[in-house]
């Protein structure tokens, strides 16, 4: 499972305005109590970006590398800029929840045969020790049917995680794409319905 190391500085607590910095606390495991530190905002945005909200991440702190993930992200109002970042520490074996993305392959195979996937929720949320946790859940649609659907049951079947979603939770659906009509033939068909209506 890929992870990425993110150097932590540790600041005074209370207002922080430090240009190319983030200000945020690491908590949990060994830290025996909450540390206010800060990050480098460039390497912070390319891993949430790339890993997602509740990415697991290594925190280089006062040169000891400790595991955890980010549990809470505060962002501006208007600007959604990132203005504070919690990270809990925990090791390897502990038992955590996390909402992780899902994968959906092979969905290029459903628009080969006019079908396409609606997609209600990107993540799920899973319980598991740290090291357990994927980083991504994978779930292949390319055979789906049209009113096939993916859920928390159908997922937690091939998953060595426990997914603590309710079990009819729905991911995403299959459905028939819709039917584009060429202009001319659209034109018409809204001059019928137009007619229908007026009598």
């Amino acid at each position: 499972m890929e992870q990425t190391t993110l150097t932590a500085t540790e600041r005074q607590p209370g207002k922080f305005r430090e240009k190319g910095f983030i200000p945020g606390v690491i908590y949990g495991g060994d830290v025996a109590t909450t540390k206010s530190v800060k990050f480098e905002y460039g390497p912070l945005q390319k891993m949430i970006s790339k890993h997602g909200s509740n990415a697991r991440v290594d925190i280089d702190f006062n040169d000891t590398v400790k595991s955890g993930f980010i549990k809470e992200i505060q962002r501006d109002a208007l600007s959604k800029r990132i203005i504070h970042v919690d990270i809990q520490v925990v090791s390897k074996d502990q038992e955590v929840k996390l909402n992780i993305p899902i994968l959906y392959a092979n969905e290029d195979q459903l628009t080969d045969r006019r079908l396409q996937l609606m997609i209600y929720k990107p993540t799920a949320e899973v319980e598991g020790t740290m090291a357990s946790i994927p980083e991504t859940i994978r779930i292949d649609v390319g055979a789906m049917e049209a009113g096939e659907s993916v859920t928390a049951e159908t997922i937690a079947q091939g998953q060595q995680v426990k997914i603590t979603d309710k079990e009819d939770t729905l991911y995403a659906a299959v459905i028939h794409q819709p039917v584009e009509l060429p202009p001319e033939e659209e034109e018409t068909a809204q001059e019928e319905a137009t007619e229908a209506e007026s009598e």
